[in-house]
């Protein structure tokens, strides 16, 4: 649909239709696209690797995302994200 940061929207029958997310469901659609594709960001590819890493080694007493849980990082196609 061509919709980017300059022109965040799509064209409808004439009318403009913009994209609005709330953050659960912004932070749920980059994790479900993370796992799902592999992005190119300044010439390096990321992919959900690193979310598995940063959650292994998040596993300690002070942890920077204690509400992250396994059903987040491996959540099964049955299982869904409450947001």
């Amino acid at each position: 649909m061509h919709v980017s940061i300059e022109r965040p929207y799509f064209v409808v029958n004439g009318k403009k239709i913009y994209y609005v997310f709330d953050a659960p469901h912004l932070l749920k659609s980059t994790r479900n696209n993370f796992y799902k594709y592999k992005f190119e960001i300044l010439d390096n590819t990321t992919d959900k690797k690193f979310l598995n890493d940063f959650y292994k080694a998040d596993q300690g007493l002070n942890r920077c995302a204690p509400k992250l849980t396994e059903a987040h990082i491996n959540s099964g196609s049955f299982q869904k994200m409450k947001v």
